[in-house]
């Protein structure tokens, strides 16, 4: 959680990197995702090209934790403006 007070005090050009689904559901809800990517992502860009990886390193499961993320914004901002 450390990583992700970085990315609000620090410049833009720092990029978060995790196959934690709470961390990347937490970039979602702070609306940081721009500032975000994928494990695969991340390895597919520096040539790794193997097909082992596990589930959670998936660019499938980060843009699911994304989603549903920012769900959670849009469900915590209508209650709180009621």
């Amino acid at each position: 959680m450390e990583a992700i007070a970085c990315l609000v005090q620090e410049d833009e050009g720092l990029i978060f990197c995790t196959c934690d689904q709470a961390a990347i559901k937490l970039l979602a809800f702070m609306n940081l995702e721009e500032r975000s990517v994928s494990t695969e992502k991340a390895l597919r860009t520096t040539g790794y090209q193997k097909k082992n990886l596990y589930p959670r390193h998936w660019e499938k499961t980060f843009t699911e934790c994304i989603r549903e993320g920012k769900t959670l914004r849009i469900l915590f901002k209508k209650f709180t403006e009621t």
